[in-house]
């Protein structure tokens, strides 16, 4: 029984560990920052000062975005891996979204 419940403890931990993933990638040209969480959602952007808001604008934000959004995937998916192991279901899933990701 107390085996069970130390590993109860070590699956919520990890579950805790990997909700607050977070990951943030900045542009190529340092025009942009943006953070991600790994489920995909937006947490913030962040504008250089000396960027000029311009029509190539949006494709550089959906670029970047689908960056961190993978980085942030990728970086659950290992957290889930060592508590969950490589063939698990949910990290198998994870897994698969990285390659399919794209800006929410």
């Amino acid at each position: 029984m107390e085996g069970a419940r130390s590993a109860r403890a070590a699956l919520e931990a990890g579950i805790e560990d990997m909700r607050s993933v977070r990951a943030s990638v900045r542009s190529a040209k340092g025009e942009c920052e943006v953070t991600a969480s790994a489920d995909g959602s937006i947490l913030g952007i962040t504008f250089a000062r000396e960027i000029g808001l311009s029509t190539g604008l949006e494709s550089l934000l959906v670029r970047t975005i689908t960056q961190a959004q993978a980085e942030a995937r990728a970086e659950a998916a290992g957290k889930a891996a060592s508590v969950l192991g490589e063939s698990s279901p949910f990290v198998v899933q994870l897994r698969s979204t990285l390659g399919n990701a794209g800006a929410r």
